[in-house]
């Protein structure tokens, strides 16, 4: 994209890129409806003490906070959120209902 060799169109994302403010969202281009967002966590087992996973939460929410981790993701075109674990459990659990629906309507099969 930043050499001209590709013609970025529109993002999939529900808000328009701080890596590129200049291209709009697909729903902003004629979609409406359509949002896929890429994004990464670290799960642990159920079995994990709470007080482990607080502290695991709260190491990686000040990596992903501190500014050569910010720079380095923004580069790429991520947004570092660094949520809490009920934070990202309720996302994790929407993304489920939003897939699932989304293979339940249109009929999709994994062969």
């Amino acid at each position: 994209m930043k050499t001209g060799r590709l013609r970025v169109l529109a993002i999939t994302a529900g808000k328009r890129s701080p890596a590129a403010p200049g291209l709009p969202t697909i729903a902003e281009a004629g979609v409406p409806g359509f949002e896929a967002n890429q994004w990464y966590g670290v799960i642990t087992s159920v079995k994990v003490h709470p007080a482990i996973v607080k502290k695991l939460s709260a190491a990686i929410a000040e990596a992903v906070n501190s500014p050569d981790v910010r720079e380095r993701l923004m580069s790429d075109g991520s947004t570092p959120i660094g949520s809490t674990p009920e934070q990202f459990s309720a996302h994790i659990k929407s993304e489920i209902v939003k897939w699932r629906k989304l293979v339940k309507d249109t009929g999709l099969q994994l062969h």
